[in-house]
């Protein structure tokens, strides 16, 4: 009994494990679909505001420049662990007389607030610092449904990281349990006469006189 119980545990954690596996491939591809829709709702604002400043500046080009936003949105899947970052990138200027092209300046937005290091989650007005201020609201809104999915996977790897331990501790016991059982099988076997769990064979001399009263009667 101990064995099919602890068996049936087995598989329900295994099921619950492959539960949580498929939960955390759907919040990477929930992440994936949120960078996608990122990048289009800022394509469209940008292309109002440029539309906006060129009607102002007359230049179309310096209106682009104007316009250009620098804040970006990455999602990595690596390592089993889910990524959401904020980074900007920004052109070098080059000195006067210098020759050669310019080149990207690629930074990470630093997690958390001054010197803390929380992966959490931003420091929203640290954050839209670096936004456009037509392009706020959709910061805003970006890293709200970001930070739900940060926190919604962490959870899923540390239940998961609870029921592998549990399954761990179940193994452990479980071939406990079956090394008792065949223990105490052969102990059997081998002194069926002293071993408390299996009845003492009759006397042959019992044996003898019960056939005799039998042959008797």
């Amino acid at each position: 009994m101990l064995t099919n119980i602890r068996s049936n545990s087995a598989t329900l954690i295994d099921t619950e494990l492959r539960i949580i596996e498929k939960l955390q491939m759907e919040i990477d591809e929930e992440a994936k679909a949120l960078r996608e829709q990122y990048y289009a709702e800022k394509e469209i604002l940008y292309q109002k505001e440029v539309d906006r400043l060129t009607g102002e500046l007359n230049d179309q080009d310096k209106a682009r420049g104007r316009a250009y936003a620098p804040l970006n949105l990455m999602v990595r899947v690596d390592d089993d662990r889910l990524e959401i970052s904020w980074w900007t990138r920004h052109m070098a200027k080059k000195a006067k007389g210098a020759s050669g092209t310019s080149h990207v300046i690629k930074r990470r937005v630093p997690w958390g607030t001054g010197r803390s290091k929380n992966q959490a989650g931003y420091y929203l007005p640290a954050l839209l610092r670096h936004a456009k201020k037509w392009e706020v609201d959709l910061v805003r809104r970006v890293e709200a449904h970001a930070a739900t999915l940060r926190e919604a996977r962490t959870g899923l790897l540390d239940l998961r990281g609870r029921w592998s331990v549990y399954r761990r501790i179940l193994d452990r016991n479980f071939q406990f349990a079956v090394d008792a059982g065949t223990s105490v099988a052969a102990e059997a076997a081998s002194h069926a006469q002293e071993h408390p769990l299996v009845a003492p064979a009759p006397h042959p001399c019992e044996v003898r006189g019960v056939s005799a009263g039998e042959n008797g009667d």
